[in-house]
C-alpha cells in the first residue's frame, strides 16, 4: 500500500471537493495509486477511517495527522471552542503557521511530521516570534534530537507518540520581548488592525490604502507590548469565532476535526460533507453495484479489520 497516496485523501482540495459531490475520478485515482480497492468499504466514512488508522503508524503519519491531533487534543480537549480561537495557515512575514491558537496567550504550533525536513524551522521561529508570545514545534520523535541541538531553549517541543498523545518534551519560553508591532499589523486584516487600535484607545482617521499600513503601525509602536498582545487576542476572538462550531463538530468523526475547523468554512458546506461521506461508495456510471451479498462481506470484513487494529 502506497501511504504517501492514501494521504492524498485528505487534501484540502480533495475534502472540498467531497463537500461539491466533484470528488468521484479523484477519489478512484487515489485508491487506485494506493492500491486500495473501494469495493473493501460501504462508504467514505469507512473508507476515511480506515486511512487514517493506517496514516496513524509513526513514520507514515502526513501533516494532516498532526493537524488533527492538535484539533482533538489541545482545542478540543483541553481548551474548547467558546474559550478558543484557532489560526489556520497564518501568515507571518515570509512563513505560514500551520496552526495558532488563540486564548489565554497567542501561541504557535509549527508541525514537523515524520515526512517532514527541519531545514526552514529556525527561520520560521523567527517570524513566528514577531506575533506569537509562546512557539511550539509539534513534531515526531525521530526529530527531537536535532531540533534540541538546533533551536533555542525557548522554543516548546511537543512530540506526537506513538500511541496518539501529545507528550510535552519541553515547554515554550514567552517571546514578548520580540514581538514587533509593524509585523503584527502586517499579519491582520485591515478590519481587524482598526479594532485593536479601538481598543489601544486611539482612533485612526481614514487615509488612502498606499499610507495605511504605515500609519496603523505607529499606533502599534507606541502600545505596551503587553496591552498590544491582549488587545490582539481580544480582536482575534471576536474576528475569527468559532463558538458557533461547537455542536456541529460533535457530529464529525474523529479524523474529520480538523477538516470541519479548517476547510470546511459554511454550513452547507459542513452539512453536504457528513452526508457525502455516508452515501454508498460505488460508481453508478461505471456500472459497479453492490449486492446484499457483496455489502454484507464488506461490513464483515471491515469490523474484522478494526478488532485486528483496536
Amino acid at each position: 500500500m502506497d501511504s504517501i497516496a492514501l494521504s492524498q485523501l485528505f487534501a484540502p482540495s480533495m475534502v472540498r471537493a467531497i463537500s461539491e459531490g466533484t470528488y468521484r475520478d479523484r477519489l478512484m485515482r487515489i485508491l487506485s495509486e494506493a492500491g486500495v480497492h473501494p469495493l473493501d468499504f460501504l462508504n467514505l466514512d469507512e473508507l476515511y477511517a480506515y486511512a487514517y488508522k493506517v496514516l496513524s503508524k509513526e513514520g507514515l503519519r502526513p501533516d494532516y495527522y498532526f493537524r488533527n491531533k492538535i484539533i482533538e487534543k489541545l482545542v478540543l480537549g483541553r481548551h474548547s471552542l467558546n474559550t478558543t480561537t484557532v489560526l489556520n495557515e497564518f501568515r507571518v512575514r515570509d512563513s505560514i503557521l500551520d496552526l495558532g491558537i488563540v486564548n489565554g496567550e497567542l501561541i504557535a504550533y509549527e508541525i514537523k511530521s515524520d515526512r517532514d525536513s527541519l531545514f526552514r524551522l529556525s527561520s520560521q521561529f523567527e517570524d513566528y516570534r514577531r506575533f506569537f508570545r509562546f512557539i511550539n514545534v509539534v513534531t515526531a520523535e525521530k526529530h527531537v534530537r536535532t531540533i534540541k541541538k538546533e533551536m533555542p531553549s525557548h522554543v516548546g517541543i511537543i512530540v506526537l507518540t506513538k500511541r496518539g498523545t501529545l507528550h510535552i518534551e519541553r515547554r515554550a519560553e514567552d517571546q514578548i520581548a520580540f514581538n514587533d508591532p509593524v509585523t503584527m499589523a502586517a499579519s491582520l486584516r485591515k478590519a481587524e488592525v482598526l479594532e485593536v487600535i479601538k481598543r489601544l484607545g486611539f482612533e485612526m482617521e481614514e487615509v488612502p490604502n498606499t499610507l495605511f499600513h504605515r500609519i496603523a503601525s505607529s499606533y502599534f509602536r507606541a502600545a505596551d507590548p503587553e496591552e498590544l498582545s491582549t488587545c490582539i487576542r481580544g480582536t482575534l476572538r471576536k474576528s475569527r469565532d468559532f463558538s458557533y462550531l461547537s455542536s456541529e463538530l460533535d457530529c464529525f468523526p474523529i479524523y474529520s476535526k480538523s477538516m470541519a475547523l479548517c476547510l470546511l468554512k459554511t454550513k452547507v458546506a459542513r452539512e453536504n460533507y457528513l452526508e457525502a461521506i455516508r452515501q454508498p461508495l460505488f460508481l453508478e456510471e461505471a456500472c459497479i453495484t453492490h449486492t446484499y451479498e457483496e455489502n454484507n462481506s464488506n461490513l464483515q470484513r471491515f469490523k474484522r479489520w478494526q478488532v485486528e487494529e483496536s
